[in-house]
């Protein structure tokens, strides 16, 4: 009986560096088949993003879902599968781009607001830069 509980009580460390690994707000792992990439915002800003992830007017922070630090995407850092749009408050404006396949494309800068990004770009997986900055 020696032999069998060591092993367990090796296996608890890494369990928790696992766990702790996954970033505050991913989508918890079910088992099952993983839901397929649809679109990512990738936060290009110096400054955190808002993100939604289904535009459907609920949102659990007002005009957004989560907050997205400078420099990450909502795939790998929120576990997204898609984003559909982005906020940027008052007295921010945005750069939006988007991948064609080959480079970024600028689509425009957009006003302070609530944006949809559910444009059909002609891609498999919709993938959107954000550029927010002082207007």
């Amino acid at each position: 009986m020696k032999y069998v509980r060591r092993p367990a009580l090796m296996a608890l460390p890494v369990v928790a560096a696992l766990s702790a690994a996954i970033p505050a707000g991913a989508a918890p792992s079910s088992g099952a088949t993983a839901l397929r990439l649809e679109s990512y915002v990738s936060n290009q800003s110096s400054i955190g993003l808002g993100v939604i992830n289904k535009l459907d007017g609920s949102y659990t922070h007002g005009n957004y879902d989560a907050i997205l630090p400078a420099g990450l995407r909502t795939d790998t850092y929120l576990g997204w599968h898609k984003a559909d749009g982005f906020y940027s408050g008052a007295g921010y404006c945005s750069d939006v781009s988007y991948w064609n396949g080959s480079r970024w494309v600028l689509k425009g800068t957009w006003l302070p607001g609530l944006h949809r990004l559910t444009d059909d770009i002609g891609q498999d997986i919709k993938r959107w830069e954000i550029r927010a900055y002082r207007c």
